[in-house]
């Protein structure tokens, strides 16, 4: 009796001085290149990681995962996302068919603001994005790369997170970036077209 209780005394004991697993939330600093990879979207043509002048969210996630559901649906939902300032993406990457991600998206994200794709290579992509973060091999998903409209990777996150996480953390945070056309030539308009800094 006694060693069953000093054995759970101890079980006890060692849980309250082992990190627990929290949702990893991090900032990327500026000028982390984003990488270059497509997808098949599953309405057609292709989906790329490239920002391609407008902030993009990638989430990286699988159909039968319930963070992802909960994730995807509440970002789905979201008012930000309704306004097309910023293009979210969802990659599946653990191998469902184009009819389990329609069926995912049908059933999670009925809106239609989330473009979903697949391709044979998304696990690969996944697992590198991983390492390109120095993330270690361990996955928790969903995994989000948040990335600007110059095309850096501004931050990331993974596990459940809500769309007002990331409105409130993410989106001042890769939105932030974005210059206007002639915003940088000019900023001031103390100069005139022509003149020299001299």
């Amino acid at each position: 009796m006694k060693k069953k209780l000093f054995g759970i005394l101890a079980a006890a004991a060692l849980m309250l001085i082992t990190p627990t697993m929290q949702v990893s939330a991090e900032e990327v600093a500026a000028g982390t290149a984003n990488l270059n990879y497509t997808y098949d979207n599953i309405d057609g043509g292709s989906i790329s990681t490239q920002s391609n002048g407008k902030p993009k969210i990638l989430v990286f996630f699988k159909v039968g995962c319930g963070n992802c559901k909960n994730t995807l649906r509440d970002i789905s939902s979201s008012e930000w996302i309704k306004n097309g300032d910023v293009d979210v993406c969802a990659i599946e990457f653990a191998g469902a068919s184009v009819d389990e991600i329609i069926s995912f998206r049908d059933t999670y994200c009925p809106e239609g603001y989330i473009a979903f794709g697949t391709s044979d290579s998304a696990f690969t992509d996944t697992f590198r994005y991983m390492s390109h973060l120095s993330l270690g091999n361990s996955i928790q998903t969903p995994l989000m790369i948040m990335v600007n409209s110059n095309n850096e990777i501004r931050g990331y996150t993974f596990s459940l997170v809500y769309a007002t996480e990331i409105e409130e953390t993410y989106l001042p945070l890769i939105k932030e970036d974005t210059q206007e056309p002639g915003d940088a030539e000019n900023p001031d308009d103390s100069q005139e077209p022509g003149d020299s800094e001299n």
